[in-house]
């Protein structure tokens, strides 16, 4: 017996919004720990080369790398928050739009982002 089968498509959408509501709490709760300027996870993980991103990390000690890497480790949490908040409103856009099932399988399309930021973020800690 699997609970999610008794949870409708809705309910399951409003529990992944309040995950990623309170994961982006602590998302920003750790970079501000990490003493960084606002935005520091965003330039690192855009960052072209190696180079920049010591740059941009050179001036911070030990404690404050470790928040930094923290919260890119914590960022999976957010990776699993975001693709299944997108899954259960594609999944809840499809049973409103083809009560057939006929497209049920287009909201696998939710997943691509969050593999592609599982990807960068395996990057980013090595």
């Amino acid at each position: 017996m699997n609970i999610f089968n008794y949870v409708n498509t809705k309910s399951k959408f409003l529990l992944s919004l309040l995950l990623l509501i309170i994961m982006t709490a602590v998302m920003l709760f750790t970079e501000r720990q990490s003493g960084s300027d606002h935005g520091i996870i965003i330039k690192l993980e855009l960052a072209p080369s190696l180079e920049l991103v010591e740059k941009l990390t050179g001036s911070y000690d030990e404690p404050h790398i470790r928040w930094l890497r923290l919260n890119t480790e914590l960022d999976f949490f957010y990776i699993i928050s975001y693709t299944a908040l997108c899954f259960f409103a594609f999944e809840g856009l499809l049973k409103r739009f083809s009560p057939s099932g006929k497209f049920k399988q287009l909201a696998l399309l939710a997943a691509i982002p969050g593999i592609f930021d599982v990807v960068e973020n395996l990057f980013l800690l090595n």
